[in-house]
Formats: C-alpha cells, sequence, structure tokens
C-alpha cells in the first residue's frame, strides 16, 4: 500500500513570495521584548508610561482590566512617555501591551489603588 500527499503541507508557505518586513518595527528582533516602565505603582488617578522613543508612530499601547476588557488604547507619538488618566477607572490590576503591527512587542502591570 502506498500513501501519496495530494494535499500541501500546514507549515510550508503555498506563496513563496511572501516575506516578513521587520522594517516598519522599532528592534530588529521582534521577539525582543521592548522595556516598558510604569509609575506610580500602585497608581491612583494617573499613570506615566515611559517607551523607547523609536516604538513613536509604529506602535500603540492597550491596556486591559483583570478580566481581560480593553479599557484604554492609543497611538503613540508621545516622545517617550504617555500620561494616562485613570481616575475613573476601578480599582484592581490592569495589564498594558506595547503593540506594533499586531505583534506584541512590550508589556507590564500595574494597580489601581484608591486611599
Amino acid at each position: 500500500m502506498t500513501f501519496t500527499n495530494e494535499y500541501p503541507s500546514v507549515l510550508e508557505p503555498q506563496d513563496k513570495s511572501l516575506s516578513f518586513d521587520d522594517s516598519k518595527h522599532p528592534s530588529e528582533d521582534v521577539k525582543r521584548s521592548i522595556a516598558l516602565t510604569v509609575s506610580p505603582n500602585p497608581a491612583s488617578d494617573l499613570v506615566h508610561i515611559t517607551y523607547p522613543t523609536e516604538a513613536d508612530q509604529l506602535a500603540q499601547i492597550e491596556i486591559y482590566d483583570a478580566k481581560g476588557v480593553l479599557v484604554f488604547q492609543q497611538k503613540l507619538n508621545h516622545h517617550g512617555l504617555l500620561e494616562v488618566n485613570t481616575k475613573d477607572w476601578k480599582e484592581g490590576l490592569y495589564l498594558l501591551r506595547l503593540m506594533a503591527d499586531g505583534i506584541q512587542m512590550g508589556n507590564g502591570k500595574f494597580t489601581i489603588v484608591r486611599y
């Protein structure tokens, strides 16, 4: 009995002309994480997010609450510092992602606490 593979392999690209162009990304190695700093942490009314200025115009920040609901999204154009007003946000844990062309380039977390 002889078996033949009539179907193309899922792992092999069918269109060999497709290539990934990472020239739009702020780092040469898109798998490397970009450092983000969140302060103060815990926060109350305002969060400062610092990121490399190379990410300006190329990426966006997304912030999710502990349930995974997107609560904030902003394209980066702030010269390495983004201030987010959290005055009306609920207390709890928040996760943030730095995204560029649908690829997560960095992440962080912070907590909102009311004193």
